[in-house]
Formats: structure tokens, C-alpha cells, sequence
């Protein structure tokens, strides 16, 4: 709600990283809601290209930096959608094996109830008389 508040009496100028932060996190990760890395990584692209709009003529040193720092950001990202990725393999695992418990709980239900005595008593002598 805060958030919020001082956004709607923020300037233009000072909205504008915040949404196309905001933009380019949620285009990285439209399913998720923790997209807080995303914006983070976006508004620091963001300020590393307005320093480097200063400077007139890039060198050799700044430019490997530059390179250094693309290559540290790319990194992160690979990491964060791998860890994305071992979550929701988690997830479906968990899922399955609930789904395997449950049924063996209403099988074993339905091993033991009165049905399955009167069976085990009756086929057997049926079986014989038959």
C-alpha cells in the first residue's frame, strides 16, 4: 500500500524505471509472483547504461568490465531459472507421491473393510463347494 502511495506521488521521470523494471520482470517469469530479482536486475542494467552514457568514449578496461558485469547478470539469471526449474521438478514429485499415498491409503481402506472380511470367509468355502 505504501509502495503504492509513493509511486502515485512520484514524478514521471522517477516512475518510469520502476515500470519498465516491473515490465521486464514479469516478462522474464509471468508465472511467478517473486519477481523481485528481476526488477532488481533490470533497474541495475538501467544504471549501468545511464553511467556509461556519461562517459564519451568507453576504454579497453571499461568495456571488459562492461562485458565482466553482462556475463555476472546472465549468470544470475541462468541461476535463478534453474532453481525456478528444480522447484517446480520438486513440486510435481511432491504432487505425485501424495497422489500415490492416497491411493494406497483408500486401497488398504478398502481392503480391510467389511466387504473384504465377508470375502475372505465366503470365496474360499465357495470355492471348495463349487
Amino acid at each position: 500500500m505504501r509502495a503504492a502511495f509513493t509511486l502515485r506521488e512520484a514524478k514521471d521521470h522517477e516512475q518510469q524505471p520502476l515500470l519498465e523494471a516491473t515490465l521486464a520482470a514479469t516478462a522474464m517469469h509471468p508465472e511467478r509472483k517473486r519477481s523481485l530479482d528481476g526488477m532488481a536486475l533490470g533497474l541495475q542494467a538501467r544504471k549501468d547504461k545511464k553511467g556509461r552514457s556519461l562517459s564519451p568514449l568507453p576504454s579497453a578496461a571499461d568495456e571488459s568490465e562492461a562485458a565482466r558485469h553482462h556475463a555476472e547478470l546472465e549468470r544470475q539469471k541462468q541461476q535463478a531459472r534453474q532453481w525456478e526449474e528444480a522447484r517446480k521438478k520438486r513440486e510435481a514429485e511432491e504432487r505425485i507421491k501424495r497422489q500415490e499415498e492416497m491411493e494406497k491409503k483408500k486401497k488398504s481402506q478398502a481392503e480391510s473393510g467389511p466387504q473384504a472380511a465377508l470375502n475372505k470367509i465366503i470365496e474360499p468355502v465357495f470355492n471348495k463347494l463349487w
